[in-house]
């Protein structure tokens, strides 16, 4: 991972960008305000459906709650941004004046998820991967360490990467509200194997 100063004439002010010619795109980063889980409306719920004994219950109101994001008070107006590429994904940090920027072949376990809505505060009675699964992000690990970067996204131009990345033989895992897709669809099981064979990937 490289860091730079973003003093150095870095623009900013541009929240998408498509460069034709290193094929990258520039999206606006987000910074998702998302409350705890409402343990106790969670309990109640489940205790009507049937789906828990009464006995555990003491315990599970002691969980800790669940809380997403690394700036929870940050509004979605920031300046930062996220421009991923063909060979880098570089973030930028305004408050710290810098940029940071991670080489696409020492990535692990790359994740593009995609949304419909952009959910900027989760319901009460979402729990963290239902709350995730409703913002666009972009997840990877580097040395043992998970990264995710909340984004806002057109799903057409995060199309046009997807196509890219297949075009390159770039390893990724394209998701659509939370759920496994191949350019923005579910196949059916005969043509993920014909799609893991033609473009080299998991599912």
């Amino acid at each position: 991972m490289l860091i730079f100063d973003i003093t150095q004439g870095v623009d900013l002010t541009s929240e998408w960008k498509i460069n034709k010619v290193v094929k990258s795109i520039k999206l606006k980063r987000i910074y998702p305000k998302l409350h705890p889980v409402n343990v106790k409306k969670r309990i109640g719920k489940a205790i009507l459906w049937g789906l828990i004994p009464i006995e555990p219950l003491l315990e599970l109101l002691l969980l800790p709650a669940t809380i997403v994001a690394n700036k929870l008070m940050q509004k979605s107006d920031s300046e930062d941004w996220i421009e991923i590429g063909a060979e880098k994904i570089t973030i930028s940090e305004k408050e710290l004046s810098i940029i940071k920027a991670y080489n696409i072949e020492e990535l692990k376990d790359l994740k593009i998820h995609y949304c419909k809505n952009l959910m900027i505060e989760g319901e009460e009675d979402m729990d963290e991967r239902a709350m995730k699964n409703n913002i666009s992000r972009i997840v990877f690990t580097l040395e043992n360490t998970q990264y995710e970067y909340f984004y806002e996204g057109k799903k057409k131009e995060i199309l046009k990467l997807c196509e890219f990345y297949y075009s390159r033989g770039i390893r990724f895992k394209e998701y659509h509200d939370g759920r496994r897709v191949f350019m923005g669809k579910q196949p059916k099981y005969n043509e993920i194997q014909k799609l893991k064979k033609k473009y080299n990937i998991e599912w």
